[in-house]
């Protein structure tokens, strides 16, 4: 792979930054009319929480999580599917080329994050890629110091680290388990660096997976299915002002993916494939102020590969190949405001596939502030989606791609209002319609074990609701979110679909930060959902988490699942039983 044009982007920000005289008062003054953030995970909400990775975090804040096992889960949100929602990691995309099973394998731990931004409506078309949403997750400049020592049922160990200095900060983790059940055993570490140099923010990380993946692509299965993952992602942030009212931002990012994977844990030369993916490119964006109007002209250059074989002993098959893919794109974002009282965000950016040629995408919001409290806003948007290199290439005996699928698209519509009740409530109210063409999904006839065949499906109207509430008194919180979908799916009735059917149809979530009693921080989680598909279709889950400090020193004591209830959140894959742990954290 050739990064000769990465690098030299990277050399020249580096320069201009040295020449160009910096102003955090030029840089706050040029912000002032961004509009109001979406749903935010706050680093309190973080701090409090007795969750240890990412999923878990989500799944109890309105993002639906659907888990295999620990060590692989699929992110989506309102009716969209794991391939459908765009993932950042400080406003750089991450998704992964390959397939969107490996979009939450990211080089980072809780402790990592500063914040985390969802986006579930608005202009989603000033995002490329964001089909139906966008989770972006913010990354600390400095920490404390700490180490960190975990133990818990099914002999999990978990280790952390933190060390940061000035503008440095560098972080480990390291874990290991028997897994819940049979070739369920994983280990896995991760390694984060970030630094400030010349104002500008740079970032690098590597995740290494491996794993017993009982049933997670077939099931059910007498199988011992294995997969190693090794993901790489570094990144630069430049943020900088050109004039009193233009700055300019550049976003400089590389993803690299190896994902090994068999059918036979123990004999693998039965059947297994290889894949490494890169992801390659870069972002600019500048932004003009003039009066009550923001222009920010955008422009993207992507570049995405793939190199797959494959080995069976039992059938012919060499992998999917090798993929070479570029994507060029132009667009404005246009913002008005109008005595904070009116504000329009729009935006129409044109996108340039070598793989399918030129496909446009538009949207804008419209929002009436009535009060200062108080937000009324209208959005709609033509987005789309391409389709991954498994859906297009990917064979085995069970699945098979198909490289001529039809791009997906889709009219989104969404109506809401946000509102404060001085520092005790606020909440928000979203309904939305999506109408997507040539979504894409397996499919198979009913009933069957035949292979899954991937295709374009006519049309998949969904609509429905949210309600986010939080609530503060004193040192007591809840937040609760709640989740409606339905959708009306035009498929032959003799067939089944292996993703797009199984979604949510009802989804709650209530948080509980209790005051501290005797020095003790006491938080309840609830998880409620209704699946499609899922036996059982409907579920409960209540985690515990009770956390108590002694000056440089932090004991959480927590239990998953409390009342050690059965569910499955894919088809066929059984969830963890109750799951106790037990943590230590010394900051020094």
């Amino acid at each position: 792979m050739k990064f000769k044009n990465l690098i030299s982007i990277v050399l020249l920000t580096i320069l201009i930054k040295n020449k160009v005289y910096l102003s955090e008062i030029y840089l706050e003054a040029s912000k002032q009319m961004i509009l109001p953030q979406q749903e935010v995970i706050t680093k309190t909400d973080i701090q409090k929480t007795s969750s240890e990775n990412l999923a878990e975090l989500l799944n109890k804040y309105g993002v639906n999580i659907s888990r295999r096992s620990p060590m692989q889960s699929d992110i989506s949100l309102n009716s969209c599917t794991f391939e459908q929602l765009k993932i950042t990691l400080n406003g750089i995309p991450i998704n992964d080329p390959q397939t969107g099973h490996h979009n939450l394998n990211l080089p980072i731990s809780l402790e990592d994050i500063e914040y985390i931004e969802i986006t579930k409506s608005g202009n989603f078309a000033k995002h490329p890629h964001s089909f139906a949403g966008v989770v972006n997750i913010v990354t600390k400049k400095t920490s404390n110091n700490f180490l960190k020592f975990s133990y818990g049922s099914f002999n999990t160990f978990l280790t952390k680290a933190h060390l940061a200095r000035e503008k440095n900060l560098l972080s480990l983790e390291l874990a290991s388990s028997s897994g819940f059940k049979e070739n369920t055993d994983y280990n896995y570490y991760n390694i984060f660096y970030k630094t400030n140099f010349y104002n500008s923010d740079f970032f690098v990380g590597i995740l290494d997976k491996k794993f017993g993946a009982q049933d997670f692509y077939t099931t059910p299965s007498t199988r011992k299915e294995y997969e190693h993952i090794r993901t790489i992602l570094a990144g630069v942030n430049s943020e900088f002002f050109i004039k009193e009212n233009i700055t300019n931002k550049l976003d400089i990012y590389l993803r690299s993916g190896y994902d090994f994977y068999t059918t036979q844990r123990y004999n693998p030369q039965a059947y297994s494939n290889y894949h490494n993916s890169y992801m390659y490119g870069f972002l600019n964006k500048l932004s003009i102020q003039y009066k009550n109007f923001i222009f920010e002209p955008l422009t993207e250059i992507l570049f995405k590969q793939l190199d797959s074989k494959g080995f069976s002993s039992l059938f012919s098959w060499r992998g999917m190949g090798e993929f070479f893919d570029r994507e060029y794109r132009l667009g404005l974002n246009f913002c008005y405001n109008y005595n904070n009282k009116f504000l329009l965000d729009a935006s129409f950016i044109e996108n340039y596939y070598s793989r399918y040629n030129f496909i446009p995408q538009f949207g804008a919001k419209i929002s009436f502030n009535p009060f200062s409290t108080m937000s009324i806003f209208l959005a709609a948007n033509k987005v789309h989606r391409v389709p991954s290199y498994t859906e297009l290439f990917y064979w085995d005996p069970t699945h098979q791609g198909d490289e001529s699928l039809k791009v997906e698209q889709s009219n989104n519509y969404q109506i809401g209002i946000n509102k404060k009740l001085k520092n005790l409530i606020s909440f928000s109210i979203l309904g939305f319609l999506y109408e997507p063409t040539n979504m894409i999904d397996w499919v198979r006839p009913k009933g069957t074990t035949q292979s899954w065949r991937v295709a374009n499906i006519a049309k998949v109207k969904s609509y429905g609701g949210s309600f986010d509430l939080k609530f503060r008194y004193k040192s007591f919180e809840s937040k609760i979110c709640y989740t409606y979908t339905t959708k009306e799916i035009d498929l032959d009735p003799t067939k089944e679909l292996k993703y797009i059917e199984n979604y949510p149809k009802h989804y709650l979530s209530l948080i509980l930060h209790l005051p501290k009693i005797f020095g003790f921080e006491t938080s309840i989680d609830n998880v409620y959902k209704q699946l499609t598909k899922t036996q059982p279709k409907e579920f409960i889950i209540t985690n515990l988490g009770i956390k108590k400090s002694f000056k440089n020193l932090n004991f959480t004591f927590s239990i998953e699942n409390l009342f050690d209830i059965k569910y499955e959140e894919i088809p066929g894959i059984s969830q963890p039983p109750r799951t106790i742990n037990f943590s230590t954290k010394i900051n020094f």
